[in-house]
């Protein structure tokens, strides 16, 4: 089984099309090829380690390829530290890993009744996107 899954991963290459152009063929250095029965179990498996890069009393969840991590506090001045540390272990993971995270697609989220804005939270000097509610169901009746 280990042959046969080292196989289906090494030599990869892909083309991207586009109407009816197709690009050049190029290497697939790393990840797991789209589309295949494999490649959904073999991604699962290479991110499985992921959370263990959260230490409490940051809290996390994967699902698929989502990530979410979070911390209560009363004091939102005292969150931003402790949610940046974890974001520092998950560049390191991202740098040994291979795989990448896009700070573009991510956004931080700050439930409160307080006005007062969380301090940045950043990944690689990009800051993520700031969003607040009140309470979980105002992202839920948005959706």
């Amino acid at each position: 089984m280990i042959s046969f899954i080292k196989n289906f991963l090494m030599d990869r290459t892909f083309q991207v099309k586009v109407n009816f152009h197709l690009s050049q063929v190029f290497k697939q250095e790393n990840g797991v090829p789209q589309g295949s029965i494999l490649s959904v179990s073999l991604f699962l498996v290479a991110i499985n380690d992921l959370c263990e890069e959260i230490k409490f009393p940051v809290i996390s969840s994967l699902f698929a390829d989502d990530l979410n991590i979070w911390c209560c506090g009363k004091n939102t001045q005292n969150i931003q530290p402790v949610l940046q540390d974890p974001l520092l272990s998950l560049e390191k993971w991202s740098a040994k890993s291979g795989y990448r995270f896009t700070p573009l697609k991510s956004q931080s989220i700050k439930f409160s009744h307080s006005k007062k804005k969380i301090s940045d939270i950043k990944h690689k000097n990009k800051q993520y996107s700031y969003t607040q509610h009140k309470t979980f169901e105002n992202i839920m009746n948005r959706i």
